[in-house]
């Protein structure tokens, strides 16, 4: 059984991050329900946009690392995952994925990997 349901895939049928071929840490992920925060003429402030989520890791091997690269072609594609949403519930969703700039490697290992969904949306 799984310790928790972080998933992703290039297709609708995703895999939790523990079962892929080199398993992966569950990461300390965010959501945010909107991109941009507009302030008005009174002050107030409204909200708009997608919703952005991110997955950070601490630490990754190269092989780690080079899993993950490979749902991309370049910087950037569709990806489906499956994240918790800013309630904490694990969501299925499609999203553009991010990958970082190449993250800091010390010791055979990667430091600080951060990789941003955008343009979330619900699969259903």
């Amino acid at each position: 059984m799984s310790l928790y349901s972080y998933e992703i895939g290039a297709t609708s049928s995703t895999t939790n991050l523990e079962s892929l071929a080199v398993p992966t840490d569950a990461p300390k992920s965010t959501f945010e329900a909107y991109s941009v925060v507009q302030q008005l003429a009174d002050g107030s402030e409204r909200t708009a946009g997608w919703p952005v989520a991110t997955w950070h890791w601490g630490r990754m091997t190269a092989a780690q690392w080079a899993q993950l690269k490979a749902y991309v072609t370049g910087k950037s594609g569709t990806v489906y995952i499956k994240t918790r949403n800013d309630a904490g519930t694990y969501v299925k969703y499609q999203a553009i994925m991010i990958l970082p700039a190449i993250p800091e490697k010390i010791a055979g290992r990667f430091l600080d990997v951060t990789v941003t969904f955008k343009l979330i949306e619900i699969v259903a």
